[in-house]
């Protein structure tokens, strides 16, 4: 299968008030989703980098770089690298949108 172009926008200069912290993760056990939604919050609040990843395809955006860090996996609101390692969290905008029905689109925020 060959590897979707994936267009990354550095929106670091957003952070803080201007840009919204959005969607919440739910897991199916309402304690264990508030507390992984406290968790993701304070951790997207301390970001340093934000980014906008947008491309037609799977949902995962595997390869993209953001920062110095390239994603392997993003599920559950964590961005993983290619080591396995938690590099950031996500939020996704667009899930098999479009008039393709393969568009998506995804804001990665990194530490």
């Amino acid at each position: 299968m060959e590897q979707p172009i994936i267009k990354v926008t550095d929106i670091s200069n957003l952070l803080g008030e201007e840009l919204p912290l959005g969607k919440e993760v739910h897991l199916g056990n309402p304690e264990a989703d508030k507390r992984f939604n406290v968790l993701l919050s304070r951790i997207k609040k301390s970001c340093k980098h934000a980014y906008i990843l947008k491309w037609e395809g799977s949902k995962v955006p595997r390869g993209a770089v953001v920062g110095s860090e390239t994603l392997a996996w993003t599920q559950n609101g964590c961005a993983n690298n290619q080591s396995g390692e938690i590099v950031g969290t996500y939020e996704r905008v667009v899930e098999f949108g479009g008039d393709s029905r393969r568009e998506q689109v995804m804001i990665v925020y990194t530490h």
